[in-house]
Formats: C-alpha cells, structure tokens, sequence
C-alpha cells in the first residue's frame, strides 16, 4: 500500500483504493442508520458525538476520506462551502481510519477545514457501509434512512437542493468490488467482475479442451475488423492466418518461406518462450477498442504473435513460382451485362464479376502456387469454369487451362516477386 498511497499524493486528481471494509451487517439504501455513539472526532465540542444528533432536522452526508487520497483532498473544500452554506439543512462528517496523529497532523496543516467535524481512527461506520475506492460518499435524510451511496461527484448544489426538498432522483449508487484479489490476474474466477466490461483484448491461452480448431474474423457493415480468432492451433498456423487474413484456404506451404536452417526445428517445434519444446496447440483472440482496418488490425496482430512466441513472422516481397493468369485472345473474353445476376462460387459459375474472383477462387486450394492477375482486364466476365470440388485437393491445372483457352486466357508458371509471409527462429 505505500505505493498507492505515493501515487494518490503525487496524482492529485486521481481516485485511489483505500483499505475495504466489510461486514454482515451492511448498511444499505432504505436502511435505518443506527444511532452510534462517536467518541473519536476532531474539530467538534460536541464528544461523545450522537449520530441521532447529526439527523435531526437536517440531512447528514457522510464523507469517508484518507488524507493521502488526492481526490479526497480536492472534495473537502468543497463539502466546507456547502456546509457554510447549507449549516441549518445540511450536516457533514468526515470519516477515517487513519489514526489521530495523522488526521490531527493534516487538520493543524489545513485550518480552512475548521467547519467540518473528522472521526478519526474509524472502524464502525467502514463496517456499516463497506467501500474500496475513496471518496466515498452517503447520504441520509433527516429521519435516519440511508438514501444514497455516491461518488463524490454527485455531491452538487443542485442536488443537494433537490434531495433537501425531497425532488432528487435517484443517483447511480456506488458499487466498489471488495473481493478484488490485486495479486490475481484480472477477470481470473471473477476476479474484478466476468470480464464483460473490457473495451479491447489481446488473450493468448493453451489449447482448450472440448472445442474444435477453426479460424475466424468479425467484420462489421463497414467490413472493418471487429475480432480475430484462432481456436486450438500451432503457433505457425496463428502466423500464416494473420498473414493471409484467411483467405487462401488452409495452411499453405508454397506462401511461406521459413529459414532453411531452422525449418527442422520450426515446423516440428512449437513453442511459447521459456517453455518446453514440443508440440502443443494454443487460442489467440484479437478484439480491437474500435473497428479496425485489415492492415491496422493485422499489424497489431502480427506485433502480438512476434512478442508471444520464439518463432517471428514478416511478411515480405519474395520471387516465388506462381501461375499468372494472361490474357491471349481479348475477342473470346465474354463480357457480362449490368442486367445479369452476379454469380461467384467454385461449382464453375463466374458470372458478372470481374476476373480477380476466379484468381481468388484458385487461391483457396491446397499447395496451391499464388496465383497473380496480369490480364489488366477490370470489367466483369462471364465465364463457365469448374475448378474442383475439394479444396484439399490441387486443383487440375491442365483441364482449368483447357477451359481457359475457351475464353482467350491461360495460367502460365513463372516467378513473379510477391508477398510471402517469412518466418524465421529468433535468436536465443
């Protein structure tokens, strides 16, 4: 605790924890406050202090404060204005468990503060209304009902008008979790609620028994990247479908590049750093604070499983082999008419859409080469092809060529510089 207490003076402005008090008999809203007699105050004759002597006739606000809270430090002057102001309606009593050379020390530090009575060394009314966060305000009427549980920003002239003359509505109660474990991971069992309030995540987690693997991406109506996923795979997989943003289909050697006197050990190892080294699965989820471009959300990504694992990844300009589809015989390419549905899909029907779907259609197959559009036609075509039915299968590029050959195009393999995702062993 010596170090929040450091930070709560130097960050004047900052709400800081203070020790939690609990206990079975809470008090809540709508609960009789008990007339407690109080024998520990400063700034007061009035000792032993009667709580019954503070609601009489007038609303009490109790002020739970620590004099290393800085946000504590800026309310008292305020909570004194208000009680010159209000003195015939309105009853102040700050409270502490510090002890009486502390609370004494800082009053003989703060003669302004003269108006409002402070109990020292306090343990009973902690008890009666349980906090962690500091400060911590409550109000009660002037028939002893507890009626609100606040921060202190709710404490304004406006409402403290309308909660004299009865026409407040309800404020939002302060709710502090007690049972906040700081030297747990958070959300761990519960640990600082279910998790539900995060804004942005990036969890990396062993394989998790009882779901299968698969690979997904959350796109909202803008298709900009809401979640990333990767159930129960190898670390290598997490890298390749960052890389390809899933779209070429499962795992495909021909687009990576691994580093010849590693790839023994790469593909047959895969391990966390500072781990055993030995095959294992793990889940990795991406939800970014806001929708987020591919390559924002994938650079974040990619700077996520480059920190996590002893493998790194890249994605980098490589001559590689691929098929390039050409254009020969412009006079036998097809056009399509704006009036003809759009239909895209592998049983053979490209029609009405422009020529990089059927590019993107080879792509998904396995141990497929990339495949690279030099046609330079952008139009939309009609075309009749069947590629395969199972993607786990290398397509037949001979008979794919036979029907190309129909519409002037053609697949020709040569090298052609394109991205490839590089992975390497990092240095130990």
């Amino acid at each position: 605790m010596k170090t929040i207490k450091y930070l709560a003076v130097v960050m004047a402005a900052l709400t800081l924890p203070s020790k939690a008090f609990c206990s079975d008999g809470e008090l809540r809203i709508g609960d009789k406050m008990p007339d407690l007699a109080l024998t520990n105050v400063l700034n007061s004759s009035n000792t032993p202090m009667q709580l019954s002597s503070l609601t009489h006739g007038r609303t009490l606000i109790i002020d739970f404060f620590a004099t290393w809270c800085g946000s504590c430090l800026t309310e008292l002057p305020k909570l004194e204005a208000y009680q010159n102001k209000y003195g015939d309606k309105l009853q102040i009593l700050v409270v502490s468990n510090e002890s009486k050379s502390t609370v004494a020390g800082f009053l003989k530090r703060r003669p302004d503060l003269a108006g409002l009575p402070f109990v020292f060394g306090d343990n009973a009314l902690g008890q009666l209304f349980p906090h962690r966060e500091l400060p911590h305000e409550v109000w009660i009427d002037k028939s002893g009902i507890v009626k609100e549980i606040t921060t202190a920003e709710n404490i304004t002239d406006q409402n403290l008008k309308e909660f004299f003359d009865g026409t407040l509505q309800r404020l939002k109660v302060k709710k502090d979790i007690l049972d906040y474990n700081e030297d747990v991971p958070l959300f761990k069992d519960g640990n600082g609620t279910d998790g539900d309030s995060f804004i942005s995540r990036s969890v990396l987690t062993k394989g998790i028994d009882g779901i299968n693997s698969f690979s997904k991406i959350d796109l909202d109506a803008n298709r900009q990247l809401t979640r990333f996923i990767v159930m129960n795979n190898i670390p290598l997989r997490l890298f390749y479908d960052a890389y390809s943003r899933l779209q070429f289909g499962s795992l495909n050697f021909n687009r990576v590049v691994i580093d010849p006197a590693d790839s023994a050990e790469i593909l047959n190892s895969y391990h966390l750093k500072g781990s055993a080294k030995a095959p294992f699965l793990v889940t990795y989820e991406y939800i970014p604070p806001k929708p987020e471009s591919f390559d924002e959300a994938f650079g974040n990504i990619f700077n996520d499983l480059n920190r996590y694992f002893d493998i790194s990844g890249t994605v980098e300009k490589r001559s590689v082999p691929c098929w390039v589809l050409v254009l020969k015989d412009k006079t036998k390419l097809k056009p399509a008419s704006n009036s003809e549905q759009k239909v895209y899909g592998r049983n053979g029907a490209f029609h009405n859409v422009a020529l990089k779907y059927f590019v993107n259609a080879l792509q998904w197959y396995y141990q497929m080469e990339p495949v690279v559009d030099e046609t330079g036609y952008v139009d939309p075509v009609y075309m009749d092809i069947q590629i395969a039915a199972d993607l786990n299968h290398y397509p037949d590029i001979s008979s794919i060529r036979q029907k190309l050959a129909g519409y002037g195009l053609d697949l020709v393999k040569e090298n052609r510089s394109v991205n490839v995702l590089v992975i390497k062993k990092k240095a130990r």
